[in-house]
């Protein structure tokens, strides 16, 4: 079951779930994980921090995809799909912006109240 999320709540959608995971792919199509803590600043996400492998991943293939558990287990998990914007090598920081952002849970997950 997925619902989509509107970019003006994601602030409190990605607040209430942290620490994340951060999916990206490298230029031979490896698929990496970072755990990451992301926060939103000027209606983008940003990522401080990433490794450098991450940062090359992002640079040779924008696209990225972040998953934020939820609170409690019956909740829903953050994904957002988008492309980074800026990874930067020194600082580890990456701006993103969102393309597609949904809550997502199991069908078997008790039903939204």
């Amino acid at each position: 079951m997925s619902t989509p999320v509107d970019l003006g709540g994601l602030d409190r959608a990605i607040a209430q779930r942290l620490p994340g995971y951060l999916v990206t792919v490298s230029a031979r199509g490896r698929v990496r994980t970072a755990s990451v803590e992301p926060r939103m600043e000027d209606g983008r996400v940003v990522i401080d921090g990433a490794g450098p492998g991450v940062v090359k991943d992002l640079r040779a293939n924008p696209a990225l995809t972040l998953i934020l558990p939820p609170a409690t287990p019956d909740g829903f998990t953050l994904l957002v799909d988008g492309d980074a914007d800026r990874p930067d090598r020194g600082s580890g920081r990456v701006w993103v912006t969102p393309s597609d952002v949904v809550m997502h849970r199991s069908s078997g997950r008790a039903a939204i109240a």
